[in-house]
């Protein structure tokens, strides 16, 4: 596979999927391995019930 071949051919990008990647400017795997996610959330912090805080984003397990 070669960095200017098209998503369409990856497997599960679909019609749907290469419509939503299209809107990202993303044609090629070149291009897919080059974008970088606008933000990344770490939940791997473990957080006690009692210091969780108003209005900050945790992510429960149970």
């Amino acid at each position: 596979m070669q960095l200017d071949t098209p998503v369409s051919v990856l497997t599960g990008v679909g019609p749907v999927v290469k419509k939503g990647l299209e809107q990202l400017k993303i044609k090629t795997v070149g291009d897919l391995l080059c974008h970088l996610p606008r933000r990344f959330e770490n939940y791997s912090a473990i957080t006690r019930m009692r210091d969780i805080r108003p209005n900050s984003k945790y992510l429960s397990l149970y």
